[in-house]
C-alpha cells in the first residue's frame, strides 16, 4: 500500500487560456526566503528654490525647457519633406514620409513591413477624398 508523501496539493487554473489545471503538491515545511534583498536606484533630483521669487523660479523652469528642447533636436532632428506639383494632391508630409520609408524597407528586404504602409497609403487617401468629395452634390451629374 502506498503512503501519501504530500500534505496538501492544490489545482491552480493556469494564467494562459487552457482547459489543464496545474497540480501543485507540497508539505508543511515550505521553506521561505529569511533574507530579503533591495535594490534602491536613486532618482532625479529637482532643487526647489524656497525663495519664492516668481521671475528666478520661471527663468530657471523656461531654461531646463531650452535645455530639452536642445536635447530633443539634438538626438531627434527633424526631416525635410519636399512636397512637389507633380506629386498627387492626396499626399500629406506624413504620406510622403510613409512613402520613403516603404522604400527603405523595400531596399532592406523587408517587404512583409511595406503591407502595413501600403494600409496606411489607403487610409490617407480615402480620408482625404472623404473631404474633398464631402461637398459633392451626387445628384447633380456632370
Amino acid at each position: 500500500m502506498s503512503e501519501s508523501c504530500y500534505e496538501d496539493i492544490i489545482l491552480v487554473n493556469s494564467p494562459v487560456k487552457s482547459d489543464h489545471k496545474a497540480i501543485v503538491a507540497y508539505n508543511r515545511n515550505i521553506k521561505t526566503a529569511v533574507t530579503k534583498s533591495r535594490t534602491y536606484a536613486k532618482s532625479f533630483e529637482y532643487a526647489v528654490n524656497t525663495t519664492f521669487d516668481v521671475q528666478q523660479e520661471f527663468d530657471r523652469f523656461y531654461a531646463t525647457v531650452r535645455d530639452l528642447h536642445h536635447l530633443l533636436d539634438r538626438f531627434y532632428s527633424e526631416r525635410t519633406i519636399v512636397i512637389t506639383p507633380a506629386d498627387p494632391e492626396f499626399v500629406t508630409p506624413d504620406v510622403k514620409a510613409m512613402h520613403g520609408r516603404k522604400n527603405i524597407l523595400i531596399s532592406r528586404g523587408r517587404i512583409d513591413e511595406t503591407d502595413v504602409l501600403a494600409c496606411r497609403f489607403g487610409r490617407a487617401i480615402i480620408r482625404y477624398n472623404s473631404v474633398e468629395l464631402s461637398h459633392v452634390n451626387p445628384k447633380i451629374r456632370v
